[in-house]
């Protein structure tokens, strides 16, 4: 922690205090009418770790990964205390597999919680009984809300550590690469939905994952990441 500067500090320290808050606040919002699903919250979160461990880079070096569409899946599929817990325990192991440092790994879990927060809201609220054409506006709304509260968020952190200005970071991290994160919504939206309409897909679908990240890292001829420094 003492190697980051003082302002980037304050910063971290103010999105951990926000995103745990919204973590805690999340299981006492008014229910929507659907019940938490053990299994389906294991699923989803362990597709956000497979999805965390298998990163892609972009020309300018930037790390994208398609962590959006686990994490959009949990709005559409969960409550949102269920959701927002999902997404932050599979973000926390995922980066602790990936031996991030902890200020990095609580950082990104709470930022996600923020956005995963707000994603529900919006989706909850808006959908409503409305029907099929409301969801899907609903959806679209939730998706973006999410989208730029994530950009909002990293783009803070990313100014506030490199000294650049923040509206230029914002507005490069906001549209680069826009056309593969709207396709990773599209993706989670349809997870989620296929979610809700057949739970026990989760199973099949996580076997496809883990078996696709197995080959991917044989592929690349890869290790398997370690649980612990001292069986590595």
């Amino acid at each position: 922690m003492a190697r980051f500067p003082s302002a980037l500090r304050r910063y971290s320290f103010a999105v951990w205090i926000a995103g745990l808050t919204t973590a805690g606040a999340s299981w006492f919002w008014r229910s929507d009418g659907r019940t938490p699903s053990l299994p389906l919250m294991a699923t989803l979160a362990g597709l956000l770790l497979l999805a965390q461990a298998l990163p892609r880079h972009t020309p300018q070096g930037a790390k994208v990964t398609l962590n959006s569409v686990p994490i959009f899946a949990a709005i559409i599929a969960l409550p949102m205390g269920a959701a927002v817990s999902t997404v932050v325990v599979g973000m926390i192991l995922a980066e602790a597999l990936g031996r991030r440092p902890w200020v990095e790994t609580l950082f990104n879990a709470t930022s996600t919680a923020i956005a995963t927060g707000l994603g529900c809201l919006l989706y909850a609220g808006l959908a409503g009984n409305g029907g099929l054409w409301m969801a899907v506006a609903a959806a679209v709304a939730s998706a973006i809300a999410v989208h730029l509260a994530n950009v909002s968020l990293v783009a803070g952190a990313v100014a506030t550590h490199h000294g650049l200005f923040y509206c230029p970071t914002w507005r490069a991290m906001a549209f680069g690469e826009a056309g593969k994160h709207a396709l990773m919504f599209l993706g989670g939206g349809l997870l989620g939905a296929l979610l809700l309409w057949q739970p026990l897909s989760g199973g099949p679908l996580l076997l496809v994952a883990v078996a696709t990240y197995i080959w991917t890292r044989w592929r690349d001829r890869l290790p398997l990441p370690c649980l612990t420094r001292t069986d590595c």
